[in-house]
C-alpha cells in the first residue's frame, strides 16, 4: 500500500467518492491504497489499530491529506500530519474540502500549497503528481477527465451532507455567550415594555377625552419617548407659520427683546416679512418685534410649554446628558442651536 488517505471517519462517504476516481480515474490499484474507513483498505481483523496505522503512514510514499471541517478534530488525523512532516521521503498532497479556505489551514499545512476538492485544477495537479511518483499509470485525458467531472458531480450531492465542526473555539464560544446574554437582556427589556404596554392599553379603554389619553400615554413613556413626542408635536404645530413669528417666539421664550436692524438698506427683506407677518396677526411692533396672540402660535406655545415643564422636572435624567454629549450643546429652550438642529424651526 503505497498511497496512504488520511481523514475524518465522519467523512467516509467523500473519501470513498475521491477512493473510486483513483481507481476508475487513474487505474490505481486497490492494493495500492490505505484508507481506515474503506471496507478492504483499511485495518484487518486483529491487527493492533494504532501500530498498523503508524507502519502504514511510514511505508507510505504518498499522502492525501482531505482536509474538512472535522479533520482537526480527529486526533488520528492531527498524528497523521505530524507523521507526514517528519517523513522527509513521503510525498504529500492537502486538499481543501470547502466550506474551508486557505485561512483554515492550520499547524504544519500553513503556508503548504494546497487546492480545493472542487477544483478541476487542483485534481488534474493531484493526477500528474501520482503519475510523476509513477503511483498511476497512464491513463488517456478524456476517460481521467470523465471520471474527474462525475466526482464533481457527486461532491455536490455529498457536498450538502457534509457535518460541521462538533467543537468551536474558546473565543468563539465567549462571543456566542456574550451574543446570548444581550440578546436575553434586550428579550427581557422587551417583555418589560410589553406588560407596561399592556396596563397602559388597559387605562386607554376607560379613558373619556384626548386630555385624559395623553396623560396616560405621558405616564406610560420613557423619557426618550416623551422628549421626541413633545419636540415632534413642536415641529407639528410649526408648519406654515412665518419664520418670522418663530424668531420672535424664540426670543420671547430666551427672555429676550428683539429690536431688529432693518432700513436703509438694511436688511430691507426682512422688515418686508416683519410687516407682513405684523399684517396677519402674528406680530406686533413699536418697542421692538413680538409675537402676538395669535392662534398658531398659541398652540406652539401650548407645546413649548410642555416641553420646558418637562426638561425642568428632570435636571439630571440620563436622556438630557445623553442628548448633550452627542450634540455638544445644552438642551434649552433659551439655545437657538436647540431651536435650529432638533425642532428644526429655522
Amino acid at each position: 500500500m503505497k498511497i496512504f488517505i488520511s481523514h475524518a471517519a465522519v467523512d467516509k462517504e467523500l473519501v470513498a467518492a475521491l477512493v473510486d476516481l483513483l481507481q476508475t480515474g487513474l487505474d490505481i490499484s486497490a492494493t495500492q491504497i490505505f484508507c481506515m474507513s474503506l471496507e478492504g483498505l483499511g485495518i484487518p481483523q486483529g491487527s493492533n489499530f494504532v501500530s498498523f496505522i503508524r507502519d502504514k503512514l511510514k511505508d507510505a510514499r504518498f499522502v492525501i491529506s482531505v482536509i474538512t471541517q472535522r479533520y482537526y478534530e480527529s486526533p488520528f488525523c492531527l498524528c497523521e500530519l505530524g507523521g507526514c512532516w517528519m517523513c522527509d521521503k513521503t510525498e504529500f498532497f492537502p486538499i481543501l474540502v470547502p466550506p474551508l479556505t486557505y485561512d483554515d489551514l492550520k499547524a504544519i499545512l500553513v503556508g503548504v500549497q494546497s487546492g480545493f476538492i472542487d477544483d478541476k485544477r487542483a485534481l488534474n495537479d493531484l493526477c500528474d503528481r501520482l503519475e510523476s511518483a509513477n503511483l498511476s499509470k497512464k491513463v488517456a485525458t478524456g476517460r481521467w477527465e470523465s471520471k474527474r467531472d462525475e466526482f464533481l458531480r457527486t461532491f455536490l450531492r455529498i457536498k450538502k451532507k457534509l457535518k460541521g465542526p462538533a467543537m468551536v473555539s474558546c473565543a468563539k464560544y465567549e462571543a456566542l455567550e456574550k451574543t446570548y446574554e444581550s440578546v436575553q437582556d434586550t428579550v427581557e427589556q422587551k417583555n418589560a415594555e410589553i406588560a407596561q404596554l399592556k396596563k397602559m392599553v388597559e387605562r386607554l379603554k376607560n379613558c373619556k377625552d384626548a386630555v385624559e389619553v395623553r396623560e396616560i400615554v405621558k405616564a406610560h413613556s420613557t423619557d426618550d419617548e416623551e422628549f421626541e413626542r413633545l419636540t415632534d408635536e413642536i415641529q407639528k404645530v410649526s408648519h406654515n407659520v412665518p419664520r418670522v413669528a418663530l424668531e420672535a417666539l424664540f426670543y420671547e421664550y430666551s427672555g429676550r427683546h428683539w429690536s431688529p436692524t432693518v432700513g436703509y438698506g438694511q436688511d430691507d427683506d426682512l422688515l418686508r416679512r416683519i410687516e407682513a407677518a405684523e399684517e396677519e396677526h402674528y406680530l406686533v411692533t413699536g418697542n421692538g418685534v413680538e409675537a402676538r396672540d395669535h392662534p398658531k402660535l398659541n398652540r406652539i406655545r401650548e407645546k413649548l410649554d410642555a416641553l420646558a415643564s418637562f426638561l425642568s422636572t428632570r435636571p439630571e435624567a440620563e436622556m438630557i446628558t445623553s442628548f448633550e454629549e452627542d450634540n455638544d450643546y445644552p438642551l434649552s429652550l433659551r439655545n437657538r442651536q436647540f431651536w435650529t438642529d432638533h425642532l428644526e424651526l429655522f
